[in-house]
């Protein structure tokens, strides 16, 4: 591996960076490198699976939460958009409309009216098997480490099976609430975490690796509220 265990779980990091930033943006290096790689991970996914991407939905999405290496490589990503379903337009958007009818029931009767879809969950290639952490496992904490932390009530997901997707997210607190169906062409689930009720995960490196990075969080979009611990020098 190319780092050892402490650099990674200690020296690795997150920024939370707009999708569409206004120029100039100080970040644009790392938005980039964090779109390169996202697609050299879902074309590689396409090719190997009957998995179907458009590389419009990183435009689409409102945010991205990134993770880089000690040495700033992208490690992983997950895209955001957000919903509020007072607003119109949100419940008219066609991703939303994805949803059945017995998900979106369950949102209304559980009151999670502020949300952001959580899509794409991106672990690169060459950090796939680090062996230290499981990093899908650590990026679904970090969302929801975001969600704990700010004014959202929950979660939206469509999670692939074929991966066991479904089950790391039932092992964070998500649930599932309905299967069967296929996303872009891949055997998928309908999953949402809730407020309050979301778990920091079960084994000891991910909740270190995952403490660390959100400790010292660059947040581009003031979405977390919790005050920002800086690095010692």
């Amino acid at each position: 591996m190319k780092f050892s265990s402490d650099e990674l779980i200690q020296k690795s990091r997150i920024m939370i960076l707009p999708t569409r930033p206004l120029s100039p943006f100080p970040e644009m290096e790392i938005l980039n490198k964090t779109f390169k790689a996202w697609i050299e991970t879902w074309e590689e996914v396409e090719a190997l699976t009957d998995f179907k991407f458009n590389r419009d939905d990183f435009f689409r999405q409102d945010a991205v939460l990134t993770v880089l290496s000690p040495d700033d490589e992208v490690m992983g990503c997950h895209l955001y958009s957000f919903f509020n379903l007072e607003n119109k337009c949100s419940t008219e958007f066609s991703f939303y409309n994805k949803f059945d009818h017995s998900y979106r029931n369950f949102l209304s009767e559980n009151e999670v009216v502020y949300s952001f879809s959580v899509e794409y969950l991106t672990v690169c290639k060459d950090f796939r098997r680090n062996g230290v952490v499981s990093l899908a496992k650590a990026i679904i904490s970090l969302s929801c480490h975001l969600l704990e932390s700010s004014s959202f009530d929950g979660i939206l997901a469509q999670t692939r099976d074929d991966v066991k997707v479904n089950l790391m997210a039932e092992e964070f607190g998500g649930k599932i609430i309905s299967r069967g169906f296929k996303m872009n062409g891949i055997d998928s689930s309908y999953v949402v975490f809730q407020k309050n009720e979301t778990n920091v995960g079960q084994t000891i490196p991910v909740i270190k690796f995952v403490q660390s990075m959100w400790d010292k969080r660059l947040d581009l979009m003031n979405i977390s509220n919790q005050s920002i611990k800086k690095e010692a020098a």
